[in-house]
């Protein structure tokens, strides 16, 4: 016999109330995907790892660094210059998936998540990554507040993701310095 309704409230209040209460960010998207995806009866995405080791979303396990140094073959020049490049190009693109998800416009929402999911997936911000492919996913039936509610997910992560490479950028330039002396 299924929960009522009021019952499955009740827990879903309760684990947020945890969640909040020991600061646990991985178990607060969790619960934000699972409370979505029932909402559009969807199976909710599994791991929201922010590294490899399955590290909560925080600064220092916001980017997969291995992945990253991947695509630079562990140039610590190209890794500036790729960080560079995702940084400036962060903000125009938080600014249309956050446009786009206040109109509504199902179209440029699925097309801007995609750009920034594209974009993140090649410095290997993996839960970023995957919060906003879901995003992508479900733009074309979500209600609006479960359209708010990710991009709200999104923008800590991307806030993590920010922190992180600036801090990263920082210290691959020092590499760089470092072997020019």
């Amino acid at each position: 016999m299924p929960e009522p309704a009021n019952a499955r409230l009740q827990l879903l209040i309760a684990s947020l109330d945890e969640a909040l209460l020991i600061d646990d960010e991985r178990a607060l998207i969790a619960l934000a995907n699972r409370v979505v995806c029932q909402g559009l009866g969807v199976a909710a995405p599994q791991g929201t790892r922010g590294g490899v080791d399955g590290s909560l979303v925080a600064e220092e396990g916001a980017i997969d660094f291995t992945l990253l140094e991947a695509q630079t073959l562990g140039q610590p020049e190209f890794t500036v210059e790729m960080i560079d490049v995702y940084l400036e190009s962060l903000t125009p693109q938080w600014e249309a998936v956050r446009a786009a998800g206040a109109d509504m416009d199902r179209p440029a929402l699925h097309a801007a998540a995609h750009k920034l999911k594209s974009a993140s997936a090649v410095v290997g911000a993996n839960a970023l990554r995957e919060t906003l492919e879901h995003l992508e996913d479900v733009a074309p039936s979500a209600s609006l507040s479960q359209v708010a509610f990710l991009i709200h997910v999104a923008s800590m992560q991307g806030n993590a993701v920010r922190r992180s490479l600036t801090s990263a950028r920082l210290r691959y330039q020092a590499s760089c310095a470092g072997g020019a002396a």
